[in-house]
């Protein structure tokens, strides 16, 4: 049977779901009746929420590209079988359906999980991909011009080798416009499981714990815990090293600060005490009075100090005065 009569006779889609990218929309018609349960996981997924904000972070112009990730790193993902009291996610198994195969391009399918389970991630081919036949359970197919929405993404700045886009385009939102399960139940669960995964993580801050400085403690004349640097220098045949910095001073204890003090005070009272000055030798009070005339009498032309001399001889005979009357010598 050839590729286009194998196109031909696929079953007819019973689901719609409108893809709100960063990029544009993208219309997937789905296959609910021969994927059942991996269908009512995606749309469940889709009406919780928790495919808004994921991004395609694999774009491969000759496969195809990748998104569903919550982490965007290619490793995560959730089902609707995801609990979150235990943290297990059993998954979903793999629907196959002989008339629906990876012979054309704008295949949806799911990308299963390193235990070959399907949870979140979904491929979008850009390819004719028979390899996956058998492998991969396609649960719809991209309509009308959408494609051209998932083909624009190939023009982005994408790693060669890891296929990541540099800026990776994310998806809004999902709206499920056609629903072929009137029981569906958002996965709120799952939506909540995302948004804890994606909060920023708060720093706990590490108590310091106290450490011994061994700089503080003097132990004679050893040093412990004083780095030394050294410089190598290769090209030197005696392989020598030269110290580059030198050891750095080592603080002085408070024993060595308290002892110093005692023998600085010790020193002190070992110094002789010098005798006391003699008294200053001080004029006759006759010759000061006969130095102050004189002076009053040198200044005679200038007021100002001839009063100040004046007022000093005042005082001078009138200490002299009451010396005399209290029987003082003069």
């Amino acid at each position: 049977m050839s590729a286009n009569e194998t196109v031909s006779h696929e079953p007819a889609t019973s689901g719609k779901m409108v893809v709100h990218t960063s990029k544009g929309d993208v219309e997937v018609e789905l296959w609910a009746r021969e994927a059942r349960e991996n269908v009512r996981n995606v749309l469940s997924l889709a009406a919780g929420g928790a495919y808004d904000g994921c991004g395609f972070f694999r774009i491969d112009k000759e496969s195809g590209v990748v998104v569903g990730d919550p982490t965007d790193s290619g490793t995560g993902g959730f089902s609707i079988n995801y609990d979150p009291e235990s943290g297990s996610d059993s998954g979903i198994g793999h629907e196959f359906h002989k008339r629906i195969k990876f012979a054309k391009r704008g295949i949806v399918a799911c990308m299963a999980s390193p235990d070959n389970r399907n949870r979140s991630q979904l491929l979008i081919t850009l390819a004719p991909l028979p390899d996956l036949d058998g492998k991969a359970t396609i649960i719809g197919k991209v309509v009308n011009r959408s494609l051209f929405t998932i083909m624009a993404m190939t023009e982005m700045l994408i790693n060669e080798v890891s296929f990541r886009p540099e800026v990776l385009p994310t998806i809004t939102s999902i709206d499920i416009t056609v629903n072929p399960f009137l029981d569906l139940v958002p996965a709120t669960h799952v939506a909540a499981a995302i948004a804890k995964l994606r909060a920023p993580k708060r720093k706990r801050k590490r108590k310091r714990k106290a450490v011994t400085n061994a700089a503080l403690l003097s132990f004679g004349s050893a040093t412990v815990g004083e780095p030394s640097i050294t410089l190598r220098d290769d090209d030197d045949d005696d392989d020598h090293a030269a110290p580059l910095l030198a050891a750095p001073p080592r603080i002085r204890a408070v024993h060595d600060v308290v002892g110093a003090h005692k023998a600085k005070a010790k020193a002190k009272r070992k110094r002789k005490k010098l005798p006391p000055p003699p008294p200053p030798v001080l004029a006759p009070p006759s010759e000061l009075v006969a130095t102050y005339k004189a002076k009053a009498a040198a200044f005679a032309d200038d007021d100002a100090r001839a009063a100040h001399t004046a007022s000093k001889l005042a005082r001078l005979q009138a200490m002299l005065a009451k010396r005399k009357a209290a029987g003082g010598k003069r």
